[in-house]
Formats: C-alpha cells, sequence, structure tokens
C-alpha cells in the first residue's frame, strides 16, 4: 500500500507513497539491474499485478528519466482512481499488456465493475497508442483478479517476446546478456525435516561438473528463496572467470517467500522471542545447519570439510549469533547487513562470549539507508575476539543492492582457489 498507491487512501496512513518507490526503482533497482547484470537499459520490462498494477498504470502518466520497454499489467486496482489520462510514455516504441479478471467473489456483489474499469483504461491505451501491435488485452470474464495473476503473466511474458522480436527486426538490434547462464536442470531441489522440530526445509543444491574428482569445498547460502538464484550467478561468474573453484552452492529455505503462511525466516533467524512474532527457533535451526544439513551433504556429494555459510539482513543477525555458539562447523561466515537492531542481546550475548572465534569472516554492509551502524558495531566486538575479519562498508550500495557485491568479495577473501 505505501509504495503502490500514488494518493493517500482513507484506513491507511502510510499508504501515498508511490513517488518515493518510484526513485528508487529509478536510482537503485535499474542501475543494479543494467550494472550488476549487463543488461541493455532498452530492454528491460515490468510486470504488476492488482496494486502494483495500479502503481505501473500510474508510471505511464509520469515524466521519468527511465522508461520500460514493455508494461505488463493485470487486473489494476483501478478503485482509486477510475481512469488515467496524460500518458506520457514513448507511444511508439513501448509495450503495453493489459488483463483483467471479473470473476465474482464472496464480498464483490457487482464484478461488472471490474469489466467497467478494464474497458476505461483499455480505450484510454488505444486513444494514446493508435497503435494495435504496441497494445494488447485480454479480459477473462470468468476469472478471478486472481487466476489473472497465472494467466496475465503467462500470455503477458508471451507478448514481451514478440515485441522484442518485432524490435529487433525493425531496428536491427541485439541484445546480450554477459552472464553465463545457469544450467537449471543442475540444480537439484530437496526436502529436509529437521528431526528435533518436525520443520521442513527446502534445499537447492547446484553441483558443476567435477572432471578431476577433486572433493568439492560447499557454500551454504541462507534465505535461498529471495537470494539463491542471484547469488548461485555471482559464484559461478567467479568460477568461470578462474577466480573460484569450483564448489557445492546450497540453498536453505521453504519453498515460498510469502512471510507467514510458508516462509518461516522470523522463526528461525531471531534466535529470541520478538514481540509478537513468530520467533525464537535459533538455538534449533542452528543445531538443524550443524549437524543434519552437513551429514546429507556428506552422504550425497564429494565434498571437502570448507564449509562457507551466507547470511544476509537477519540471516546476518543469524550469523552473529553463531558466532556465540560452540562447535560451529561452518570455518568461513559472510555477514551482510546484519539486522543487529532487531535483537540487541545478540551483541550483548557475543561481548560476553569468553572462547576465541576461530571462524573467518567477511563483514559488509551498505551505506544508502543501511543498518551500516549495526556492521559497526558488530566490528567493533569482532575486532576484540579474532584476527581473521575483514569489514567493508560500501558507500554506493543499499540494504538489497549489497547483497551479490558483498557475497562476492566475501568469497573472493574467504575461499581459497
Amino acid at each position: 500500500m505505501k509504495d503502490f498507491t500514488p494518493t493517500a487512501v482513507n484506513g491507511f496512513p502510510n499508504s501515498g507513497k508511490a513517488h518515493e518507490f518510484k526513485k528508487v526503482l529509478e536510482q537503485e533497482i535499474i542501475p543494479y539491474i543494467i550494472n550488476e547484470l549487463n543488461v541493455n537499459q532498452s530492454n528491460i520490462s515490468i510486470v504488476g499485478h492488482h496494486y502494483s498494477a495500479l502503481f505501473l498504470t500510474w508510471l505511464l502518466t509520469q515524466n521519468t528519466g527511465f522508461q520500460f520497454s514493455n508494461y505488463v499489467i493485470c487486473s489494476p486496482v483501478l478503485t482509486l482512481n477510475e481512469g488515467f489520462k496524460n500518458f506520457q510514455f514513448d507511444k511508439k516504441n513501448t509495450g503495453i499488456y493489459l488483463s483483467s479478471g471479473a470473476g465474482k467473489i464472496i464480498y464483490i456483489d457487482e464484478p461488472e465493475l471490474n469489466k467497467s474499469r478494464f474497458d476505461i483504461l483499455n480505450k484510454e491505451l488505444i486513444e494514446y497508442i493508435s497503435e494495435s501491435k504496441q497494445l494488447e488485452s485480454n479480459f477473462y470474464p470468468s476469472k478471478l483478479r486472481y487466476n489473472d495473476l497465472y494467466l496475465g503473466f503467462c500470455n503477458g511474458v508471451n507478448f514481451i517476446n514478440r515485441h522484442i522480436e518485432k524490435s529487433i527486426i525493425d531496428e536491427g538490434k541485439s541484445y546480450t546478456n554477459n552472464l553465463k547462464p545457469i544450467n537449471e536442470s543442475a540444480i537439484f531441489i530437496d526436502h529436509l525435516t529437521d528431526k528435533n522440530t518436525s520443520f521442513e526445509y527446502e534445499i537447492s543444491i547446484f553441483s558443476p561438473d567435477n572432471k578431476s574428482k577433486d572433493k568439492l569445498p560447499v557454500i551454504v547460502i541462507l534465505d535461498a528463496d529471495f537470494n539463491y538464484t542471484e547469488l548461485l550467478n555471482t559464484a559461478q561468474k567467479l568460477i568461470d572467470e578462474g577466480k573460484m573453484s569450483k564448489s557445492l552452492i546450497v540453498g536453505v529455505g521453504y519453498g515460498t517467500t510469502i512471510i507467514g503462511r510458508g516462509n518461516n525466516r522470523n522463526r528461525d533467524f531471531l534466535p529470541n522471542k520478538v514481540n509478537s512474532m513468530e520467533s525464537g527457533n535459533g538455538k534449533q535451526y542452528a543445531g538443524f545447519l550443524n549437524t543434519q544439513l552437513i551429514s546429507y551433504l556428506e552422504k550425497n556429494y564429494s565434498i571437502s570439510n570448507q564449509f562457507t555459510l551466507h547470511g544476509h539482513s537477519y540471516g546476518g543477525l543469524f550469523l552473529a549469533y553463531l558466532l556465540s555458539k560452540e562447535n560451529i562447523n561452518y570455518e568461513n561466515l559472510i555477514i551482510s547487513s546484519p539486522a543487529i537492531w532487531q535483537d540487541k542481546s545478540v551483541l550483548k550475548k557475543l561481548k560476553l562470549y569468553d572462547n576465541p572465534i576461530t571462524q573467518k569472516i567477511y563483514l559488509a554492509s551498505g551505506q544508502i539507508h543501511d543498518n551500516d551502524k549495526d556492521t559497526k558495531r558488530l566490528d567493533k566486538v569482532l575486532k576484540k575476539k579474532t584476527t581473521s575479519l575483514s569489514t567493508k562498508l560500501y558507500p554506493n550500495a543499499s540494504h538489497l543492492t549489497v547483497i551479490s557485491e558483498a557475497f562476492e568479495d566475501g568469497l573472493m577473501y574467504l575461499i581459497e582457489k
């Protein structure tokens, strides 16, 4: 509601901040995609559903320094604005896909209103674009807007592909991505159940071709539902460039990004009970990672005894908690933007921990609206307990954009080729 609504909405005190999110999109997210993933800036599309589709519709009316090549708008919430006029996007080169479901659901007595709003927006887009090949729309009268999330996305992606092909033919352009794509068939998905808690975890494993038959170092990425694909590509790039040995890349997650509906990162990363949040499973989760996960990997793969563990944000807080535990089988830790603020007792306990810390640690944080103060506090404590520490603050990175860069630098510091 905060990021996707252009005007304040009654009953939602934090709404109406779309202008702020637009700045983040243009100044942080898009530059990251272009610079870090080597993507051509004239070939980036954006997809939105429901409130985020409302945001995309509003975005088309804004004078902006960056325009997406395609907008896929699925079931936008137009109740907040019956129609958008004064479009300002490049109508000659921008592709628009619009769709909506209108099936009746319990708390909407007049689903035909969806059809009316869809028709208004569709008409306005047709009048502005006037080029039928730049606009495609689909209305699903028997489908709920929840179904449109799937149907609209699939048909929207097909539209994007056709529009890109048309642009290549018309302009003689070709778009390349310098990253070597990961072979998805090489990623194995399994599920492990913690014997002590009965909590289930989804384990993603990328095992590279290993013709030398050398035992592989292991890199474990927490929060895999959010971070695994990006960080797997980062590690693979280092391997392809000969900067790092081939490694087994393991992700630990839940199979969903929806917090409270299957994704239990709060429960596992917050070692102590925090307010009303589901939390306090840190000790059991540490045991699962330290014994059961490692035993599983040793049983099924040819691995060395070199284990690296990565945690970002809440995951970074969890790794700070691990440092006050004994007999942790991960010798290398990458702690990225640790959310110490969420449970300050972790830092207090670490200060009182008397045993020497034997792990090699890479600690990092962005400095744009990031919790670098927490990182500095943790750095101060760790410097008194270990000499195997490297800390870096990234002045041009935020909490989200620092993840891949810190991971790459951390691997270069921690893992011997």
